[in-house]
């Protein structure tokens, strides 16, 4: 073998096993796990923004990273504003101080309910809206068609699992779509109490991820008018095994390749 070609397949399998260790990969599930390789979003572009940049919650996966840049291109080409992006998850994943029972491997994401550019230096300050009631069980004034659209084009993209809104932005949701067949995204939309200043993405885990565990799939639902009935079954009285079961439950161990992120 010449000199030459020896150099060039030494550099192809060094190039290689940087991109391997580079490539991020979430471990664990979404309430339990972590990231390794985490990838972070710049704090300020011209398509999206991060609120609270102090806290350091801007780390995902790399589908996570990708995510969030074209989701946000295609927010500001369908002319809806500016993406305000929440909490992601810290750099190594695992449980967040305050805040969140998720976002533990780089898969979830909060988009803000904001619209409009931000001052880089005013990022740390709060300006999320809400969009619901005080009784929490219609939307407010605020809500608009293109708070609808900045939650649709996200349902929108492959790589999203699903997303989590209020109960009541779902029932609005379903009232402004008159097309069936938009029914495939409206089903990625989970009503989950909460979520009123914002919405909640969860991508599915990537094919890469052998240790990332997939949720439990969505139950199925054929039209508008089923995915509307089941967001106001929300806000029916619990029933009674559902109001005996509020025991706060233990903490479930870490994934054993998490232990050793768990203390850095």
């Amino acid at each position: 073998m010449n000199l030459s070609r020896f150099l060039l397949i030494l550099g192809l399998s060094c190039a290689s096993a940087s991109y391997a260790e580079s490539m991020s990969e979430p471990v664990g599930n979404y309430n339990n796990g972590c990231i390794f390789n985490s990838h972070s979003l710049k704090v300020s572009t011209d398509t999206y923004q991060v609120a609270h940049p102090r806290k350091q919650r801007y780390f995902g996966d790399e589908s996570m990273v990708r995510f969030i840049e074209r989701y946000s291109a295609a927010v500001k080409k369908n002319g809806v504003g500016n993406v305000l992006v929440g909490d992601v998850s810290t750099r190594y994943g695992g449980r967040l101080n305050t805040g969140h029972a998720s976002h533990q491997n780089g898969l979830d994401a909060d988009i803000e309910f904001y619209l409009d550019r931000i001052n880089p230096k005013d990022l740390d300050k709060s300006h999320a809206n809400i969009l619901v009631t005080r009784d929490k069980k219609t939307t407010n004034s605020l809500f608009n068609r293109k708070y609808y659209d900045l939650i649709m084009l996200a349902a929108k993209d492959p790589l999203v699992e699903r997303i989590f809104v209020s109960p009541a932005i779902k029932v609005k949701m379903c009232e402004m779509t008159a097309d069936e067949n938009m029914h495939k995204y409206l089903h990625k939309i989970r009503p989950w109490f909460g979520h009123t200043e914002h919405f909640h993405v969860r991508l599915r885990c990537p094919a890469h991820a052998a240790d990332c565990e997939k949720q439990t799939p969505i139950p199925e639902m054929n039209t508008i008018a089923e995915e509307k009935e089941e967001a106001l079954s929300w806000f029916l009285p619990p029933t009674t095994d559902v109001a005996k079961n509020t025991q706060k439950k233990p903490k479930p161990e870490l994934p054993a390749r998490c232990e050793r992120l768990a203390h850095r």
